[in-house]
């Protein structure tokens, strides 16, 4: 079982959508497998830049200009975290190519999990992503079934 959780900061300022990008990227810890943090229609390295000259652009520099999503695994999970990297990357499939994604598992805690940064911009169009109750739900159940699927 995982939940997944819509973090409250709204990533309405460049200090934020910084802070939230270097947190995902680089609290992801090292291990056997190397780090797992991964991009999609952005780098890695330079998320934060890459997001804000795509937004800068197109003119979308005001209001939410992210998603911080978070999905936490019970400790008991019978996941590794490369099982967990595996559904983290199929999450981001739920969003890419329309968007970009920012994406790591996190392993500082007992229990493995996934913080993700989806940029509000399409890279398609321009038009903006809003995440409601509706989407939290359909996401929620698509991660039940991944879970399922890696068990």
């Amino acid at each position: 079982m995982a939940t997944v959780e819509m973090m409250k900061n709204p990533l309405n300022t460049d200090s934020s959508v910084k802070n939230c990008c270097n947190y995902i990227a680089t609290s992801s810890e090292k291990n056997e497998y190397g780090r797992y943090v991964d991009a999609r229609g952005i780098s890695v390295d330079s998320a934060y830049k890459d997001i804000s000259e795509m937004q800068a652009m197109l003119y979308k520099v005001s209001g939410r200009r992210g998603y911080h999503l978070c999905v936490s695994f019970e400790h008991e999970a019978p996941l590794t975290p490369y099982d967990i990297y595996q559904i983290a990357y199929e999450i981001s499939e739920w969003f890419y190519p329309e968007y970009q994604v920012l994406y790591a598992v996190h392993t500082n805690k007992k229990h493995l999990h996934i913080h993700f940064y989806i940029n509000t911009v399409s890279l398609l169009d321009g038009h903006k992503l809003h995440l409601g109750y509706k989407d939290m739900y359909l996401l929620q159940k698509k991660v039940d079934r991944l879970v399922e699927k890696y068990s």
